[in-house]
């Protein structure tokens, strides 16, 4: 616990002693004191509020984002496919538009050098927040003759 949350719960604890001898109740005393202690440390995760709790419906969900290789892409008349590797060493066949990864990630796009996923984060206040994740096509798989800009 760190000192802040030490001095809180102290001063806490220090209010409801006063009012727990006014009024007689050390039942209030014992639970206030806990509740004080209990605060959250804002530099933690908060707890109770997590993303990963989802259960994974397919393969790819299984997974975290990082983890994945992305193997080639694959050119259509319609659009662009990508085949990607798990830790595990299964190659998937993706799209845009579908679930990838431990995070709720959508495959936003893909690219001839790499697929877009946008993963729900909670920050530290709590609040959820989306961003973009590349998993790129190594270097020594790359196409030559990229744009130049």
């Amino acid at each position: 616990m760190t000192s802040s949350r030490w001095i809180l719960a102290l001063m806490a604890g220090v209010m409801v002693l006063s009012s727990a001898r006014l009024s007689g109740a050390e039942d209030d005393l014992s639970s206030a004191l806990e509740e004080a202690i209990a605060l959250r440390d804002p530099f933690k995760r908060p707890e109770g509020f997590n993303v990963n709790s989802a259960v994974a419906v397919s393969d790819l969900e299984r997974f975290p984002t990082e983890q994945f290789k992305l193997v080639g892409v694959i050119t259509g008349a319609s659009r662009l496919r990508a085949i990607v590797q798990d830790p595990e060493g299964k190659t998937h066949f993706v799209a845009e538009r579908m679930r990838i990864g431990t995070r709720r990630g959508v495959i936003q796009r893909i690219r001839s050098d790499a697929v877009v996923v946008r993963e729900k984060n909670v920050n530290v206040l709590g609040k959820e927040e989306s961003s973009d994740n590349e998993i790129r096509l190594p270097d020594e798989n790359r196409v030559a003759g990229g744009s130049s800009g």
